[in-house]
């Protein structure tokens, strides 16, 4: 049967049905249904999440904070030695809540958990602020005598370059 009369027959776009023959064919390129279906039972099983981190991993972390290692030295090194670990934001929300609750790891980091906020304004007034409205009639004023200056110059060029 082809594409689009399989995709016609299920209601569904042609390109989905050639998405999942792609997906699911075995090794030989053949779609087998009853393959297909068993490995999509067995993916169901398997937990989207990884699961919690043990006691010993935790303890593992509170060690490294009280070292004052940052979050992201910690999730690098974890990795590199192949241990599990957690994301660098969800150490940063389990120090956040332990504050919050009156704990002690936030002392642990550099910055203590404090977000400086920026300046709402770091204008600094102008001396002698011209409007743009009144800037218009000075600048023609002036461009006027760049232009009257660039003639007398090409006059001079030219009468010189003449009279040489």
């Amino acid at each position: 049967m082809s594409l689009s009369a399989t995709a016609k027959l299920i209601d569904v776009s042609k390109s989905t049905v050639s998405r999942e023959i792609k997906k699911n064919s075995n090794m030989y390129r053949h779609y087998v249904a009853i393959e297909v279906q068993l490995f999509s039972e067995m993916r169901k099983t398997i937990p989207r999440r990884p699961g919690k981190l043990s006691k010993e991993d935790w303890q593992d972390i509170e060690q490294c904070l009280k070292r004052h290692w940052s979050p992201e030295t910690i999730v690098g090194v974890r990795r590199r030695e192949g241990k599990t670990c957690v994301s660098i934001e969800w150490i940063y929300h389990i120090i956040k809540r332990d504050k919050e609750r009156g704990g002690t790891f936030y002392t642990y980091l550099p910055h203590h958990l404090k977000h400086r906020k920026k300046p709402v304004s770091s204008r600094i007034p102008i001396k002698d602020r011209v409007s743009i409205d009144e800037r218009a009639a000075a600048m023609n004023a002036n461009f006027l005598f760049i232009i009257f200056e660039s003639c007398i110059v090409l006059i001079i060029i030219c009468v010189t370059t003449i009279s040489a």
